[in-house]
Formats: C-alpha cells, structure tokens, sequence
C-alpha cells in the first residue's frame, strides 16, 4: 500500500461530514472507533486515509483523502442492508453519485502529478503504471499479482480477462498503460481476490463501479479543448 508523499487538496472534516451526511460529532465519533482497535477489519490510517493538520482546543482536526471518506462511509452503510436500502438507492444514486465524485477527484489529482494522460484512442484514456497504482491505491505486488490472474483466465468468476488495445496498451517501452476498462477490471478482481481490509476494499470496490463513467468526462475534456480554443479565437475576431 502506498503512502502520500505531498499534501494534496484534501476534504476538511467539515466537507466529509457533509459528503456523508452526518454532524461534524458524529464524524469524530466514527473516526474515534476506527483508532480504538488496531485489530479491526476497518482501518483508518494517517498519511494514507487522512492527515492531522491543526488542533481546535481539544480534538485535533483532520483533512481526509478520498479513500479515507469512502471507507467511513461504508463503515456507516455496513448495517444498511434490505430492500429498503436497495429501494432507496434506486431513487436516488446517493452512493454512486459520492462514489463518482470521490474517484473522480482523485484522478484529476493524479492527472495533475502525472501531467495527464498518457494516451487517447476514442473513448479509451491511457494511465501509466504509477498513476494506475495511485488510482487503486495498491502497490507494484498487489498491481501484478491482478494482472497476472486475469492474463492467465479468460474468464475468472464470469470476469472477461484483459485485451490489448481494450484494457491496456504497450509504450514505447513495452511497458503496460492502462485504460479505464483495465482499471476496472484491475479493482473488480483485487476486491474479489485480494486479501484487503475492509477499508481497502472498499475503495477498489468504488473504483471498480465507477472508474469508466469518471475517465468519460477527463475524455470530452481533453477532445472538446481544441473546439473551444478555435470558439475562442472566433469570438475574439468578431
């Protein structure tokens, strides 16, 4: 598992409770658990799910990484389960639309570190290794052993194996880039076949369902700036 190595623009806690829907207390209250019991599936690391930054009186405050806010949110969902909770959803997206915005904020942060994406071919964006691992938040180990079991299946548990051109292409140093479909199916596999804890889980389990809908923006992005550099110089013409 890695480890951030610069201070990004992290969520306040005042950010996260309102991502959640929670009070502020309850927040800390749940954060407070995490750090109780080392022994716990759930974990709630500092410098890898949130960073100290300043101390209001007594509670020291944190600003929370991506992850951090989603395996807080799963620790609170953990008990909603039935078909109510299904219903709900259903009508509302409430959890895909905070999964979306999570993944979707990180990948503009490692776009940004990275300087972009390596390559486009249609609806297909390229990430390198690095950034790839950041987005999954694993390591080098965790990166191949999942490539290694869906290279040699073509189909593992009803989960298609990975295509070049599709999942991922070779640089010009032969090296593996990866596509949004090949880091999707990278973190469906890791969430089935890795041995995670449960905030690790769920983070591949979020990027797993909604990686390709968030590259479809970085996507139009990227395609639609040259229209709108041309409407520019139009407009300044006029």
């Amino acid at each position: 598992m890695i480890k951030h190595k610069i201070m990004r623009d992290l969520l306040t806690d005042r950010e996260t409770a309102k991502i959640l829907g929670k009070r502020i207390s309850s927040l800390y209250k749940v954060v407070d658990e995490f750090d109780k019991y080392d022994d716990d599936e759930w974990e709630l690391n500092e410098g890898e799910h949130f960073e100290f930054v300043a101390k209001r009186g007594l509670l020291k405050e944190r600003r929370f990484y991506e992850e951090g806010v989603e395996a807080i949110a799963r620790y609170f969902e953990q008990d909603q389960t039935g078909i109510l909770s299904m219903v709900i959803e259903a009508l509302t997206h409430r959890k895909r639309r905070r999964k979306r915005m999570l993944v979707s904020r990180r990948i503009t942060q490692e776009l940004i570190e990275s300087k972009g994406l390596v390559e486009t071919r249609g609806e297909l964006a390229f990430v390198n290794k690095s950034t790839t691992i950041k987005i999954l938040q694993t390591n080098g180990v965790g990166l191949r052993n999942s490539v290694n079991r869906l290279m040699t299946s073509d189909s593992l548990d009803g989960q298609e194996g990975l295509e070049l051109e599709k999942h991922f292409l070779l640089s010009e140093k032969e090296e593996p880039i990866w596509s949004q479909k090949g880091l999707a199916s990278i973190a469906v596999d890791m969430r089935k076949n890795s041995s995670l804890s449960k905030s690790r889980k769920a983070w591949v389990e979020a990027v797993g369902e909604v990686v390709e809908d968030c590259f479809k923006g970085e996507v139009k992005r990227i395609t639609s700036a040259p229209r709108r550099v041309d409407e520019a110089i139009a407009r300044a013409k006029r």
